[in-house]
């Protein structure tokens, strides 16, 4: 291990540069370099980048193909443990997305489809001043039915209208959210 020097990396011409134990500099041009480790998996070659040169340096780079390596060793694919990681990290930051976020989101994925503007303002405007003080920060996948109850009282005895748009808005924003992995289950204001 530890064949490359530092000075050796930066002055590297184009092509596949091996330090030792399966981690190589990709360099394309001057400017582009990459990081990889190769391996083999049940016979298979594998290829697993580890970041680009200016990203991570050459001692940062040792320290992940060593810890990569340390995987097929216990039977586990660095590729798959990486992208099974990516998607848990993805999945928490997912359940983290607050009702606030989905509804803009939403507004922003459909109003090119609606026939007016003023049908985004509206939309805009109700889930603000009726849904934003009571489900605004929730995490869209703690929402309940309850939550929406709660909202949605007082508003029924005054202006049924109102009530009833709002109510197919957070419908229309949680069902949004389902589809988008931001929650599971049933739609609480349906």
């Amino acid at each position: 291990m530890g064949k490359l020097t530092a000075a050796q990396v930066r002055n590297l011409g184009p092509g596949m540069h091996g330090d030792g134990e399966g981690l190589w500099l990709h360099v394309v041009t001057k400017e582009r370099r990459s990081w990889a480790f190769r391996y083999q998996r049940h016979g298979n070659a594998r290829q697993m980048g580890l970041g680009g040169f200016s990203a991570v340096s050459l001692a940062d780079a040792r320290a992940k193909a060593q810890a990569a390596r340390q995987q097929p060793a216990n039977d586990i694919d660095p590729i798959d443990q990486r992208a099974a990681e990516r998607q848990a990290q993805a999945a928490g930051q997912a359940h983290a997305t607050t009702f606030s976020e989905a509804a803009k989101a939403y507004i922003e994925a459909n109003e090119s489809g609606w026939r007016s503007d003023k049908s985004a303002t509206q939309w805009r405007n109700s889930l603000a001043a009726y849904a934003e003080p009571v489900l605004g920060k929730m995490a869209c996948s703690v929402i309940e039915t309850d939550d929406v109850l709660k909202l949605l009282k007082p508003i029924w005895a005054e202006k049924p209208e109102t009530a009833t748009r709002v109510r197919r808005r957070i419908e229309a924003v949680l069902s949004y959210a389902k589809t988008r992995g931001w929650r599971s289950g049933e739609n609480p204001a349906a």
